[in-house]
Formats: C-alpha cells, sequence, structure tokens
C-alpha cells in the first residue's frame, strides 16, 4: 500500500477521507481473505540507503530496516532473506547486480 508521511497531518475534505479510509479497508480485506503465503512487492520507495546519483534500476531486498519515521516501525522488518535469494538468482558467485526475480512457490500476492 502506497503511503504518505502526510495523511496524518493534512485535512482534507471528509468525503476525500472516507474514500482513501474505504479503499485502504478493501485493500486489507482482499489481502487477508487471499491469505497469501508470501508477498513480493515491486514498487517505488523512498530508499533510503540510495542517494539518486547512485541509484540502480532497481534492487532487491534481502533485508530491511525500518526508520521509525512517521510512527513507523523501527528496527528490522520481517524479510525472508534466503526466499529472497532464491527468488533472485545471481548472474555469478556473489554478484547481485544483475539479479533478476523469478516466480516463487505458494500463493504469491
Amino acid at each position: 500500500m502506497s503511503h504518505s508521511p502526510l495523511l496524518e497531518f493534512a485535512d482534507p475534505p471528509a468525503e476525500m477521507v472516507d474514500a482513501v479510509q474505504g479503499a485502504f479497508s478493501s485493500a486489507r480485506t482482499f489481502v487477508k481473505k487471499y491469505d497469501p503465503t508470501l508477498v513480493v512487492s515491486f514498487a517505488p520507495d523512498h530508499y533510503n540507503g540510495f542517494f539518486y546519483d547512485l541509484m540502480p534500476p532497481f534492487c532487491i531486498g534481502y533485508e530491511a530496516m525500518g526508520v521509525g519515521d512517521y510512527g513507523t516501525t523501527e528496527g528490522p522488518l520481517g524479510v525472508p532473506t534466503e526466499r529472497a535469494e532464491e527468488l533472485a538468482p545471481s548472474g555469478g558467485a556473489g554478484d547481485r547486480s544483475s539479479a533478476a526475480a523469478g516466480p516463487g512457490e505458494g500463493r504469491t500476492l
């Protein structure tokens, strides 16, 4: 789910708030009902660990840390490192610069 740190600091019209909260609720319900065993996210983020002049075309997260800003989780996030490594085989021994995602097992969302 995309997010904005400004969601809690803006005062949009009530109908807009209701529409956004409704969309969030629908997404939560869909994911709960689907009950995936693995979620693979292909999306932009703030990429706290990169500078724009060094931004790779894509990156695969084998581990993740929440920075705790705007009331979000701080510390290690639940990334299944071994599974991430399986889904992104390297182009050579230890070379993850040319890795590409492959199909997963189970119910992947």
